[in-house]
């Protein structure tokens, strides 16, 4: 269940689920994340939505709107800066590049 969590839009829907699933609170979960981590829990949880995005646009047809909700992002222009910023091109130009 928690990983299906991580790539629904609802930031606080995959954190309950790991706090329930940790029987702590979610201030907890994010914490000793961090801790073990070295990153925050939502940091992890966006890269891990990029690299499957990343896939998604070197794999299938799907439009960028499409692949931005499928791995989690409410906004396709906030998914497509994230990205950008990540991969150093945009969800079309990677694309192109990756094909």
């Amino acid at each position: 269940a928690v990983l299906n969590c991580i790539f629904c839009a609802c930031r606080s829907s995959w954190l309950r689920t790991v706090a329930e699933a940790c029987s702590c609170s979610e201030s907890t979960v994010s914490h000793l994340f961090k801790l073990y981590k070295g990153v925050s829990l939502k940091k992890y949880i966006t890269e891990l939505r990029l690299k499957k995005a990343a896939d998604l646009l070197s794999e299938s047809d799907l439009s960028v709107t499409d692949i931005a909700l499928l791995v989690g992002f409410s906004d396709a222009n906030w998914f497509s800066s994230a990205f950008k910023k990540r991969f150093g091109a945009s969800p079309s130009v990677f694309r192109r590049t990756a094909r």
